[in-house]
């Protein structure tokens, strides 16, 4: 049995690093372009829709306080539900129970419009 010269060791070692590294990074960003991909490729659609239920999701704490991701609920006329990711000022704009348009490209929020007076 023959032992590997120490310059090889340390190559092989350097080449196994970089690959635990940088696999995962140049996975995740072909996943981001594929789905940047895919909303940029789909339709812009709006329907009449009501805000069923708004959430908040607290997980882990980054610098001292909680990340936070919000998210909406809306209902359909036909009773068809969907849920979309939303940014802090535009789920405070909702309010459960608004009725209006509800605009969406893909699995993207867009935004809302909300009718006044029915």
């Amino acid at each position: 049995m023959s032992v590997l010269p120490f310059e090889l060791f340390m190559l092989l070692l350097i080449i196994g690093l970089i690959v635990l590294l940088f696999v995962p990074t140049i996975l995740r960003a072909a996943t981001a372009i594929r789905r940047a991909s895919r909303i940029a490729n789909s339709p812009e659609r709006s329907a009449e829709a009501s805000v069923l239920s708004k959430r908040v999701e607290v997980s882990a704490i980054e610098r001292g306080k909680p990340e936070q991701r919000h998210f909406a609920t809306f209902q359909f006329p036909s009773g068809e539900r969907v849920e979309f990711e939303l940014t802090g000022h535009q789920f405070g704009l909702l309010a459960e129970a608004d009725q209006g348009t509800l605009t969406w490209k893909g699995p993207r929020y867009v935004g809302f419009t909300r009718e006044i007076m029915r």
